[in-house]
């Protein structure tokens, strides 16, 4: 398995799906809106993810996801 897959299978669905969102380019109030969530929920949702990715860099979270998950879609989908 290689590590994007490992870090896949870490991912809950909900996760996933703010993954892929955030790949769409969507900021995290169109993600909360997007997925019936609250703002703080789908923050709280990016920065689980953007931990699990342990990448050691100076973007935000989020951008550090919307790479990452650009980068790994295939991976993401259903």
């Amino acid at each position: 398995m290689t590590p994007a897959a490992e870090v896949v299978a870490t991912l809950t669905p909900r996760q996933k799906d703010v993954a892929l969102l955030a790949a769409r380019g969507d900021g995290t109030t169109a993600i909360a809106t997007a997925l019936g969530m609250s703002y703080d929920a789908a923050k709280a949702h990016v920065n689980a993810i953007s931990d699990k990715l342990n990448l050691d860099d100076d973007r935000g979270p989020l951008e550090r996801v919307r790479r990452w998950a650009i980068e790994h879609r295939a991976l993401l989908l259903p």
